[in-house]
């Protein structure tokens, strides 16, 4: 539920939020505030999983409506820093990245770019890259968790999406989750403004960033709901 008096898990207040952090050249803008209140090494919350309709939580109309009344004015503070041509949110198999794209488009005023071109890699495509790049790994630790995750997708239905987030936060730096599997919008030029639900390892965002880039786009910021822990 919706509660000013504490914050626990997620710092919701005006005070304390907008948050920043960064992923390699981009800069991120957490509306919300994860905390360490929780367990830390959780890589969710039940706030996005009650968004999500995800692992048995739920959210009732009247306490989503607030958060994301709130979230409106946290975003819209921000609007002067943010001077994009589109917003675009990570590609999702669920429906509340988009809905959050869609509501910082609205928020911002700025047109907001469907992301159809792109689209998760399925587990054969990861393990065909990753056969090709023979990949070499010191750290022993890291590298038991790569051989661990190599196998378990190898038992798996291959032509299934990979999730980003149900691999360990060591090893998802090594892979790009996404590929280009539409036609590139002409979108050479201009600034587009990545959003996301979670922030955790900032492989997504990251590797949104790099496809677009790589039709001559700029991606400088990216806005998540949830920060980091």
């Amino acid at each position: 539920m919706f509660d000013d008096t504490h914050q626990s898990r997620v710092d919701t207040s005006l005070e304390g939020n907008p948050t920043a952090g960064r992923v390699k050249d981009i800069d991120l803008k957490f509306v919300f505030r994860r905390n360490h209140t929780g367990d830390k090494d959780r890589d969710g919350n039940p706030l996005i999983y009650a968004f999500k309709g995800m692992n048995n939580y739920k959210i009732v109309p009247m306490y989503r409506k607030m958060f994301l009344t709130r979230a409106k004015l946290i975003v819209e503070g921000m609007k002067d820093d943010l001077k994009p041509d589109y917003v675009m949110p990570v590609p999702s198999s669920n429906g509340f990245g988009e809905e959050f794209g869609r509501c910082v488009s609205d928020w911002i005023e700025v047109p907001f770019l469907q992301p159809s071109f792109l689209s998760k890699k399925t587990i054969q495509d990861i393990l065909d890259e990753e056969q090709q790049k023979k990949r070499k790994i010191s750290n022993k630790r890291t590298l038991k968790k790569y051989n661990t995750q190599m196998a378990t997708w190898k038992g798996m239905e291959a032509g299934q999406h990979v999730s980003m987030k149900e691999l360990d936060k060591k090893i998802r730096p090594f892979f790009n989750p996404l590929t280009v599997s539409g036609a590139m919008p002409n979108i050479a030029g201009k600034n587009i403004l990545v959003t996301d639900d979670l922030m955790s390892s900032g492989t997504s965002i990251w590797s949104a960033a790099e496809l677009v880039r790589g039709g001559g786009a700029v991606v400088d910021t990216s806005v998540c709901f949830l920060s980091g822990l």
